[in-house]
């Protein structure tokens, strides 16, 4: 409910870098690849956008609404991605050396605290900027990283990291947000 209401009430704002994000958009949209694809602005989430947005909203006053739905949603996802990366920690065999117990229902209610803030107050669903997708992919990685540490991992989870890299690689050109979530996974899942 609390997305919703911050959702509704950034609607009309963008920020200098989302107009920036929407213009890349209108470019994959209209098929100017050359001006796409440069090297300052990763090319993720503005070809999350063009799919999304559709042709008849370009330059409309419903643009900018739209986004904040779609930030909306990759909140929501985000939501799914901290929920996996949990259920792993809760699974791993190291989660009983876990500074938090998130068996209890103390422990999972400071964990989701801890998230809303970093999403809500930190990234926020306001500024138009695939933070929020990063964070979805960095919470899945570190799950996947989790994972392949309590030696519980197939072939898949390998190729599911990989992926998981690869598309925060072109969602963002700095590294830094999913280095942080997957070294907090390496010291949740080390073996002594």
């Amino acid at each position: 409910m609390l997305t919703i209401i911050l959702v509704w009430a950034g609607r009309y704002f963008v920020n200098p870098d989302g107009v920036s994000y929407l213009d890349l958009s209108d470019d994959f949209r209209s098929g100017r690849w050359t001006d796409a694809v440069n090297a300052h602005w990763s090319p993720g989430y503005p070809l999350i956008l063009s799919t999304l947005l559709r042709p008849w909203m370009l330059r409309s006053p419903w643009e900018p609404i739209v986004v904040h739905v779609i930030n909306g949603w990759l909140f929501l996802v985000s939501l799914a991605s901290f929920e996996f990366f949990l259920s792993e920690l809760r699974r791993s065999a190291s989660s009983e050396r876990a500074a938090l117990d998130l068996t209890t229902p103390g422990g999972w209610f400071a964990a989701h605290m801890v998230f809303l803030w970093c999403m809500l107050v930190l990234i926020t669903v306001r500024g138009v900027t695939p933070d929020m997708m990063l964070a979805a992919i960095g919470f899945a990685a570190a799950a996947y990283v989790v994972r392949i540490q309590s030696r519980g991992a197939t072939t898949g989870s390998f190729v599911m990291l990989g992926a998981l890299l690869g598309w925060d690689r072109a969602v963002r050109h700095q590294g830094w947000m999913l280095d942080q979530a997957l070294d907090a996974a390496k010291a949740f899942g080390q073996r002594e």
